[in-house]
């Protein structure tokens, strides 16, 4: 781009770069590192662009996947009716541990 050029941004485009840096961090060069728990975050990011991701990358993604999608049951010695809010409750905890 030369020096009077500029770019013109979609809103769709500068909300994701938005986005980008809220959860990243610069590093040397031309990388970016981005927090492990911010993987799911970045999906519309990644999916619309050509991004470069690691194998730590992929396997956290995985991880993170197969913790959202685990519904835990609730023990069967416990002797009382959950509300909704304490069942989702419950289960968050469940997962994080």
């Amino acid at each position: 781009m030369g020096e009077r050029g500029f770019l013109a941004l979609t809103s769709t485009l500068r909300r994701q770069l938005e986005d980008l840096r809220s959860l990243s961090s610069p590093t040397s060069g031309a990388s970016v590192r981005v927090h492990p728990l911010a993987v799911i975050a970045l999906d519309d990011v990644i999916a619309e662009a050509e991004v470069d991701t690691d194998a730590a990358w992929r396997e956290q993604r995985q991880r993170l996947e197969q913790a959202q999608a685990f519904t835990p049951g609730l023990p069967g010695t416990l002797q009382a009716d959950l509300r909704p809010y304490q069942r989702e409750g419950y289960e968050w905890l469940a997962r994080l541990s």
